[in-house]
């Protein structure tokens, strides 16, 4: 590893970006010196430039991915080297507003029915039952599970926070059945090593044959869970403060998203055509 390699990643790891942030970043300008076979620090603006353009137009990646190779360029050349504004007025590529993908109550239910094994069955559970993100879940200890006060610590979540999240009661007792089958002694969910964490790839296909094994013709991953997750506290009247904590979201304009994709919320909610019409529509003029 150079030197200035050596030097970002502690820029990186010093500003409290996550694991998977940090890796991001590395690559994003590791791919952009491979492109030109040049050292990083001998790459000028335009170049910067046509290598930004090339993955828009030639390589055509998808938005959200551009973004990251943008990021962790900006993140090398305008915050780490000193005095160095390389990539000027560029700015990201917008990303469209996309309402998430929500399960109903009744097929995140199926799902924690359908799963084949106790491990997957626990998987999902904690997924639907605390909202907690992939990586959380990854990293989840078992001294993280308080039962007496029925909340799951999230130690260092997404932005460097700590904060609780709920343990579901039916949780903790497939938990209990999960734990006298595996015996984990560390993470809740451990990989094929004794004693490390499970890897972000299995709990997601843990996600995905469950919801296969539910017949469940949706595109759910362990995002999918912790929407459905909050959309569901939304309808059960859970104020939209309470579940931006629930979620460690630092905006709660982040949280209002879920006001959107509410069935019960719309089903509550009369259409003035039926609540304020008082004539008769036996004829159209």
């Amino acid at each position: 590893m150079t030197k200035v390699r050596q030097d970002f990643l502690a820029h990186l790891q010093l500003r409290g970006y996550a694991d998977s942030t940090v890796k991001n970043y590395i690559q994003s300008v590791s791919l952009l010196a491979r492109h030109y076979n040049k050292n990083p620090l001998l790459l000028t603006p335009q170049n910067i430039i046509d290598y930004l353009l090339h993955l828009r137009n030639i390589k055509k990646l998808a938005i959200r991915t551009y973004n990251i190779h943008f990021y962790g360029i900006k993140s090398f050349y305008d915050h780490f080297l000193p005095g160095q504004k390389m990539t000027g007025d560029l700015k990201r590529m917008k990303e469209p507003d996309y309402l998430p993908v929500v399960l109903s109550k009744q097929e995140a239910f199926a799902m924690i029915d359908a799963a084949q094994n106790l491990k997957i069955k626990a998987a999902v559970a904690v997924f639907y039952s605390s909202g907690l993100r992939l990586e959380e879940c990854t990293t989840l200890k078992l001294t993280d599970i308080d039962r007496g006060r029925m909340i799951l610590k999230v130690i260092q979540g997404k932005g460097a926070k700590d904060r609780t999240a709920i343990l579901s009661i039916k949780t903790l007792g497939i938990l209990g059945d999960y734990w006298r089958k595996y015996k984990p002694r560390v993470y809740l969910f451990e990989g094929y090593k004794k004693d490390a964490p499970i890897s972000k790839r299995r709990l997601e296909n843990y996600v995905t044959e469950a919801a296969k094994a539910a017949n469940i013709n949706k595109h759910v991953t362990p995002h999918t869970l912790r929407h459905s997750f909050a959309t569901h506290l939304l309808e059960d009247g859970v104020p939209l403060a309470v579940i931006q904590h629930l979620l460690g979201h630092s905006d709660i304009k982040t949280t209002t998203m879920y006001t959107h994709v509410s069935n019960e919320l719309f089903h509550k909610i009369g259409s003035p055509f039926d609540t304020n019409a008082q004539s008769s529509t036996g004829g159209v003029k």
